[in-house]
């Protein structure tokens, strides 16, 4: 049996600390012990948006109805303030004056009190006719929204590639198909219960913006949603969900209300245990295996990064070495330096011998740090040389290529035994 609601003059509003954008601010939560509060809603993406701030005491946890409608007719006063200083911000749409219409005064003066008056009405009506492609059919409550730029958007839209159904449809709204529903249409309806489809998803995909902060409506309510790395999320403002998992604040936003994952204001998802849901919970471990999986791919990517820099430094050095180095050898009277490797390529060319020998003592005076990485790995490291000894014999004309690349062979004298660990 569904609670009895409260009357409205008894009826308080949970507040909740949450960060935003960098921000820390206070928004406040639906009491689902009561009726619903569109005005609630609209209020939240003001303060979040707008940075606008409730007018209460130090401490106070929680806002009563009437407290709440006076706040909101006081951002309301403040935006159409801010539009009298600033011609152009807010610019009445068609119809505004019809819906709006005063015996006296201007309607945009009179305009925080009619419409806040116009949508705590909403619990007893649908406000909103919705339309099958991404509009709304004009009525009181979208021409207010209209006017103050509240970005309101619903997802209940048809694929376009589903033509037989929008020929069913035609331009009947929401409401006269909810009445008289073609058996196609009445199909789709069914299909679609949660009044968001994948092509409504898309769409909304392609409208908003990264960062971008919007309202959806849908079920005779409106959701905040806001787009995050691609993927949109709800803002949490039911009380009670917010008892069982106080550092909710966001959670995805899905086509089955049972499929809902709970995420903190930074969009972390909650742990396993504060996840309401059962596929909730099962999203979160999977994630994490699959997280984990990524985690090991990109450790395996970057040891095979590193891998390469490693091999490409130790061929550079070693190029290097083979171009540079000088054989110097004071102990010997009268003997001329000689740029080690040209004089031994000389020599091998007269006696066409293709063993290139290298002394590890010469690689070590030459870089200490490239011997001990062919010492750590003589076999490996040896094959990779050869074939930079390889283009060095090449480079120098010692013979035709294919004879080098066929017989050429790289030989490192005197390597130590690796160093134990």
């Amino acid at each position: 049996m569904s609670p009895v609601p409260l009357a409205p003059s008894s009826v308080l509003y949970k507040l909740k600390d949450v960060e935003f954008r960098g921000r820390k601010m206070r928004i406040v939560c639906h009491n689902l012990s009561s009726a619903y509060l569109l005005l609630l809603d609209v209020c939240n993406y003001f303060l979040l948006e707008k940075n606008y701030v409730l007018n209460l005491e130090d401490g106070v946890d929680s806002i009563s109805r009437s407290d709440l409608v006076q706040e909101f007719i006081r951002i309301m006063s403040k935006e159409m303030d801010f539009g009298r200083d600033h011609p152009g911000a807010y610019e009445k749409p068609r119809d505004f004056d019809k819906f709006f219409f005063t015996l006296g005064g201007d309607p945009v003066d009179n305009f925080p009190d009619m419409f806040s008056t116009c949508l705590l009405g909403v619990s007893h009506i649908d406000p909103f006719n919705t339309k099958w492609t991404d509009d709304f059919a004009p009525t009181k409550h979208s021409t207010g929204f209209q006017f103050i730029k509240f970005p309101l958007h619903h997802g209940w839209i048809v694929d376009p590639e589903e033509t037989h159904i929008i020929l069913a449809i035609g331009d009947t709204s929401s409401q006269k198909l909810r009445k008289y529903p073609h058996t196609l249409v009445k199909r789709f309806m069914e299909n679609s219960t949660a009044e968001l489809t994948t092509y409504g998803i898309t769409c909304l995909d392609a409208e908003l913006l990264e960062g971008q902060l919007a309202a959806l409506y849908r079920k005779g309510r409106i959701d905040l949603i806001y787009k995050h790395g691609k993927v949109f999320y709800v803002l949490v403002t039911d009380n009670d969900r917010l008892k069982e998992s106080p550092t909710a604040m966001w959670k995805s936003l899905s086509q089955v209300y049972q499929d809902e994952v709970y995420f903190t204001s930074n969009f972390v998802p909650l742990p396993v245990d504060d996840q309401p849901n059962t596929n909730g919970k099962k999203w979160v471990v999977d994630r994490a295996r699959k997280d984990k999986k990524n985690d090991k791919n990109r450790l395996k990517r970057l040891q095979k990064q590193q891998q390469l820099a490693a091999i490409s430094w130790v061929e550079h050095v070693f190029r290097k070495f083979l171009e540079e180095y000088i054989y110097d050898d004071r102990e010997v009277p009268g003997e001329m330096t000689v740029s080690f490797f040209e004089a031994q390529m000389e020599f091998m060319k007269r006696v066409r011998c293709f063993d290139f020998c290298i002394r590890y003592t010469d690689i070590e005076k030459f870089n200490g740090e490239l011997a001990t990485a062919i010492r750590s790995d003589k076999k490996r490291l040896t094959q990779l040389l050869t074939q930079v000894a390889i283009k060095f014999m090449i480079t120098r004309e010692f013979a035709d290529e294919r004879t080098v690349m066929e017989k050429a062979n790289l030989i490192i004298h005197d390597v130590p035994e690796p160093l134990c660990c």
